[in-house]
């Protein structure tokens, strides 16, 4: 039987990290962890660890997720170059990969995310946003969109002829594009995950 145990080790394993040093990442005492297979962690203690590793506490003690946005299991994905969310930078053609962790996600790359644009979306700065390419998205889904040779991620509509883009940021403002500036906009595919990543 899989123990929560387990499932950190996998997790840690990972990203090369022993669970002494998960341990002293998470500022948890010598041991912590491994006194988890004869006693229930905390409730806070197993949340730090879930965050940390961008899961549910679900999937660490074995049950299975159920949410709109899925955590990661370990794979590598190509990950694009530079990402800025809440700004824009030059799309490289370059890609380096990224080694995911959780449950698998049905993506074609993943995009670092800078910024605090999509906070509300639990996109923040750091986070890495797993993409599905794909030339649609339902109205209100969470996108990355090129804008000329530079990408972010945002809400995307379309409305009376007229793309917009939202951020999940009241302090942002809206980004509308329409007339021939509805040729600078490109969509690249949903965000289907995001995990975690605290450095």
């Amino acid at each position: 039987m899989t123990t929560i145990v387990d499932h950190i080790k996998e997790l840690a394993a990972g990203r090369g990290l022993t669970i002494q040093a998960l341990e002293g990442k998470l500022g948890f005492g010598n041991g912590t962890i491994g006194r988890w297979k004869k006693s229930s962690p905390s409730v806070d203690k197993l949340d730090k660890v879930a965050e940390y590793f961008g899961v549910s506490i679900d999937y660490l003690i074995g049950k299975t997720y159920s949410g709109d946005i899925a955590p990661v299991n370990i794979r590598k994905i190509p990950l694009l170059s530079e990402y800025l969310c809440g700004g824009s930078v030059e799309i490289k053609e370059e890609y380096g990969s990224y080694s995911a962790a959780g449950a698998e996600p049905d993506c074609d790359f993943c995009i670092r995310v800078r910024g605090d644009s999509m906070i509300n979306a639990r996109l923040r700065d750091g986070n890495i946003a797993f993409i599905k390419q794909q030339k649609m998205v339902e109205n209100g889904a969470v996108a990355a969109v090129a804008i000329d040779d530079k990408i972010t991620i945002k809400r995307f509509y379309i409305r009376n002829d007229a793309v917009i883009l939202l951020s999940d940021n009241p302090s942002c403002p809206p980004h509308i594009y329409e007339g021939e500036d509805l040729k600078r906009v490109r969509l690249l595919g949903k965000v289907v995950a995001f995990q975690s990543v605290i450095v």
